[in-house]
């Protein structure tokens, strides 16, 4: 072999070089194919810092954090924002490593400056765990489930300083299974764009990819970040909802009732505002498990409870089962125990 072919042999075998921006298990599960893969290396990992953590507010790194610091791999931490010592910390990474072919950003949740998006000599990449433009925010999957989504796609795109607005590189198709919590959901998408990832990154190495634009406009709302209010429903709604009335007693909160109109709205088969009512409910306690969980307050014998639904199901005429509940101070049980326990007013 002579020097001149020593070199592009050389050359070939260089892995490419990734910095790995995210916080989650996610994260760590839509690169497991890359890490297989001799051609390509991660350099190192942008993520949060150490944040106090449960009850007891304990220290605990975040699962990439982990990761990293397990396999010896450089860390640069932000604490709120991506500030001047964050750029000063990854400009002496570059310095010593050169820089990075990819960043790969997956569940991070930190808006890019401009600088760092054109740090990589290749493109910055996202996974958005949605049918792009549809769902763009922090919680396509819990959206999705909340509006009785049939479908998905796991988007690949180049990164924007606009959120989930980039280039389309690729998207993969999956459907949503009728049981699926947002636990499922996640982990399904980016188990499944894994072994995607190291091809598409190499495809558009070699310029055999021409990223497509989205639509500016998406179809649906933001997939904005949830709060414990957005789950809460009235219990006399629930009850409606056992009972199968064809009216609500109490106003929704308003995300649930924006859901319901869209539900209504949509409904081909023309149902009872009740059974639409029972199926929106049901979505909410899949979309929203294991957090905020739907909730409600009832009444006990020693006053109001606040009750967290964990699971339920519809039966054959569409009224809602409630199966596993949580009072507050207790374990998750049976409806079936709690109703004869307590004492409703």
């Amino acid at each position: 072999m002579n020097r001149f072919n020593s070199i592009a042999v050389s050359l070939m075998q260089t892995p490419y070089k990734i910095g790995l921006l995210g916080s989650t298990s996610h994260t760590l599960t839509s690169v497991q194919s890359l890490l297989k893969d001799t051609k390509f290396k991660i350099d190192w990992v942008l993520t949060p810092s150490v944040k106090p953590q449960g009850r007891n507010q304990k220290l605990m790194p975040n699962p990439v954090q982990k990761w990293a610091q397990r396999h010896q791999i450089p860390q640069v931490l932000i604490d709120t924002t991506i500030d001047a010592q964050v750029e000063s910390d990854i400009q002496t990474l570059v310095n010593q490593t050169g820089r990075p072919d990819f960043l790969l950003i997956v569940d991070f949740g930190y808006q890019l400056p401009d600088w760092l998006i054109k740090l990589p000599q290749i493109e910055s990449v996202n996974i958005h765990p949605s049918d792009l433009p549809r769902w763009r925010g922090s919680s396509p999957g819990q959206f999705a489930l909340l509006y009785g989504e049939k479908t998905t796609t796991v988007s690949v795109i180049t990164m924007t300083e606009k959120f989930d607005q980039g280039d389309i590189v690729y998207k993969l198709p999956l459907p949503v299974q009728p049981n699926w919590t947002q636990v499922e959901y996640y982990q399904t998408c980016f188990s499944q764009i894994s072994s995607h990832l190291p091809n598409l990154l190499n495809q558009l190495a070699h310029h055999q990819i021409t990223p497509q634009p989205q639509a500016l406009v998406s179809p649906t709302a933001t997939a904005r970040r949830l709060s414990k209010n957005d789950a809460f429903v009235d219990w006399q709604n629930i009850t409606g909802a056992q009972a199968g009335g064809h009216q609500l007693v109490k106003p929704l909160n308003p995300l649930l009732n924006l859901v319901l109109l869209t539900l209504q709205k949509s409904d081909q088969k023309k149902s009872n505002s009740s059974s639409i009512f029972c199926q929106l409910l049901e979505q909410a306690v899949r979309a929203f498990s294991p957090w905020p969980h739907v909730w409600t307050f009832i009444p006990t014998a020693n006053g109001q409870k606040r009750m967290k639904i964990l699971k339920t199901s519809l039966n054959q005429s569409g009224k809602l089962i409630l199966e596993i509940v949580q009072i507050e101070g207790q374990q998750p049980a049976s409806w079936n125990q709690i109703k004869n326990i307590i004492q409703l007013a």
